[in-house]
């Protein structure tokens, strides 16, 4: 009988890697994000207009960072991570719209 030992997340996707962005996604793009902000450029716009420079800059970092870490992953993978794992009540349908919210953190900057 072979033992089986629990496999650890990959240390790129733990909820632990990336405290800025799960701040900013259960304070700004909870479930209730389009009746508060309209939409998700809504939410960083006003989320820019909350934080301070450095606050601002550790989200888009981190943001940032999950990219590249999860180059390889499917969208799958990645939505769920961003659901799941980061306690989002946005669900971005593809890379895509991760790579769009970044831009959009960018431009409210």
């Amino acid at each position: 009988m072979t033992k089986r030992t629990a496999r650890a997340s990959p240390p790129d996707l733990r909820r632990e890697a990336y405290p800025a962005l799960t701040d900013f996604l259960a304070g700004y793009l909870h479930e209730d994000f389009v009746v508060i902000h309209g939409s998700v450029e809504g939410a960083a716009a006003a989320f820019c207009a909350d934080a301070n420079a450095d606050e601002r800059q550790r989200v888009v970092g981190e943001l940032e960072a999950l990219l590249r870490a999860t180059t390889s992953h499917s969208s799958n993978r990645l939505r769920r991570f961003v659901v799941e794992g980061l306690g989002s009540g946005w669900t971005p349908s593809s890379r895509g719209d991760l790579l769009a919210l970044r831009d959009a953190l960018g431009r409210a900057r």
